[in-house]
């Protein structure tokens, strides 16, 4: 929220206090009798940025200025597991478990989340090792925090099992997975492959899908992605398109036509950035319609999100479309 304007809620802003403010809970010493408390308010300022304007939500997953990439990871893992439950109609009070396990998921490994964020190298024997342990590991530093909720400590042990056995640390197979853990893991997946490596570039949020998609009916549960693709969109906001006239453009609103959602187009392929950016109805008519994804590279102007997605007075939720 704005300074000096209380009635204003700037999503981007209020992601990025959650990504501090998780911060600062993750660093207490355990037994920390704040800490339980601490992350559920993370998880309410997440449940409210998703109702209050989801589509801004879903853009801070692949456009909000860096952070620290384990702060941001989980705070976006949060955001697309809030309005995944959301889309399923979930339990509120595991549907809020389920948030805090995104949330604190890597718990026991943020610093080396960090490192292989930066390593072009294969991970070392000690790096696998500890990936692999991370989330019985991080469910005894929940447990040392007092975190009784058996929903939220399940979520964290399970988000690597796969519904095939192939995952771990346990080779679970459904339908021993929690239907929460199976969906902090979708959101997981998802939001690694949109973000880029040292040794890889960002997939376009639509290729994630694909690649999500790929991998469904043995690892994942089908249904999961068909509300993945209903809860984000064909072309989720914040990624960069090319429209039929060779205009760059980026995604704004998810509407009820998934495949023509609204978009402003940023500069044509041979001209200059525009001043300002354009607004395009991608179903409207066919030189606005979307033919292909564009790197993020490739874009030639630095956007800016409070002018594609305003703050919008607080309590008021921002027009949606069916898709949130």
């Amino acid at each position: 929220m704005k300074r000096g304007d209380p009635l204003q809620v700037s999503i981007f802003e209020r992601l990025t206090e959650a990504s501090h403010a998780l911060e600062a809970v993750r660093t207490l010493e355990p037994p920390a009798p704040e800490f339980e408390a601490g992350v559920r308010s993370i998880v309410a300022n997440i449940r409210e940025c998703c109702a209050l304007d989801g589509d801004a939500a879903l853009a801070h997953i692949v456009v909000a200025e860096p952070l620290r990439y384990s702060l941001r990871h989980s705070t976006n893992a949060g955001v697309l597991t809030s309005l995944l439950l959301n889309r399923l109609d979930h339990d509120a009070g595991k549907a809020d478990a389920a948030i805090a396990a995104a949330l604190t998921m890597n718990l026991s490994i943020f610093d080396l989340q960090d490192t292989l964020y930066r390593q072009q190298a294969p991970l070392a024997s000690d790096q696998r090792t500890a990936v692999r342990l991370h989330p019985s590991e991080s469910v005894r530093v929940l447990q040392h925090h007092r975190v009784e909720d058996p929903t939220w400590l399940q979520a964290v042990e399970q988000h690597h099992e796969a519904r095939d056995g192939s995952g771990y640390p346990a080779g679970l197979k459904a339908p021993a997975i929690r239907t929460e853990a199976q969906i902090v893991s979708l959101a997981d997946q998802y939001c690694v492959l949109v973000s880029p490596r040292a040794h890889r570039p960002a997939l376009s949020p639509r290729r994630a899908i694909e690649e999500l998609h790929e991998r469904a009916g043995a690892a994942i549960d089908p249904g999961l992605i068909g509300a993945l693709i209903a809860a984000v969109g064909v072309f989720p906001p914040g990624a960069y398109v090319r429209l039929a006239n060779g205009e760059t453009a980026i995604v704004v609103r998810r509407l009820s036509d998934t495949k023509h959602p609204k978009v402003y187009a940023l500069h044509q392929d041979t001209g200059a950035p525009y001043e300002t950016p354009k607004e395009r109805l991608t179903g409207s008519q066919r030189d606005y319609e979307i033919v292909s994804d564009v790197k993020s590279e490739a874009v030639r102007v630095k956007i800016e999100p409070a002018k594609l997605w305003p703050p919008g007075a607080s309590g008021e939720a921002a027009p949606q479309s069916p898709a949130s």
